[in-house]
């Protein structure tokens, strides 16, 4: 059978149609990809962008340790100790007490564990920022003291020493008093520590000068 002229362009026109569509679907295709790339690579960069904001609302409020988190156990002692040097005394407490709270902080963290619980004595024997309770401080600092935390030591050598106090005991004051002096009367001990060492070396001179003189009573 022969087609004639105007069946042979309309088939013409089909075969170029159906081109034109292929032609048409892959550069839909290629848009649709190019969209998808486009929002996922927004995704992505909205993603991080909230990520990094999450992240920097959960880091440490200490300047120096913003690469923790928040709850790391050493964050806590340390933000505790800059709001304690800004006389901001409840926050303090609040960060030391979440430092003893932490699961990870007694086991992991032993040191810092007993810096807090030295620290929060501190401000119960004085009041700062929580009630004022020294049988609660001596206690903590006899428990901290026992694990080897200096400055505990320091504090009972005070205490123990001091002839105004309630708790006046020149033995446990020679002892504290001597264990401060081995602790940080080091060479290699800290700027802080050393002033430490020596106002418990004239602790001690008061203490043999106390026990002498009530030898004399007796």
């Amino acid at each position: 059978m022969h087609e004639n002229k105007s069946e042979i362009s309309v088939k013409m026109a089909d075969a170029k149609n159906r081109g034109s569509v292929r032609m048409l679907s892959r550069k839909s295709v290629c848009r649709v990809i190019t969209l998808l790339l486009g929002i996922g690579l927004m995704q992505a960069a909205w993603s991080a962008r909230v990520e990094n904001a999450v992240a920097q609302s959960l880091a440490c409020e200490e300047p120096n340790l913003r690469h923790l988190r928040q709850d790391h156990p050493a964050c806590l002692l340390y933000t505790g100790n800059m709001h304690f040097r800004a006389k901001q005394y409840k926050n303090a407490h609040k960060f030391w007490q979440a430092n003893l709270d932490h699961p990870d902080s007694k086991a992991h963290y032993t040191k810092m564990y007993y810096q807090a619980m030295n620290n929060i004595a501190l401000l119960h024997a004085r009041g700062w920022g929580v009630d004022l309770k020294l049988s609660v401080a001596v206690q903590m600092w006899e428990t901290a003291s026992e694990h080897g935390d200096g400055d505990s030591y320091y504090h009972l050598c005070y205490v123990y020493s001091n002839p105004a106090s309630s708790l006046l005991d020149l033995k446990k004051a020679l002892y504290n008093c001597q264990q401060v002096q081995s602790l940080y009367g080091k060479a290699d001990a800290s700027d802080d520590e050393k002033p430490l060492a020596v106002e418990a070396h004239k602790r001690i001179q008061r203490i043999d000068k106390m026990q002498r003189e009530a030898s004399k009573k007796e």
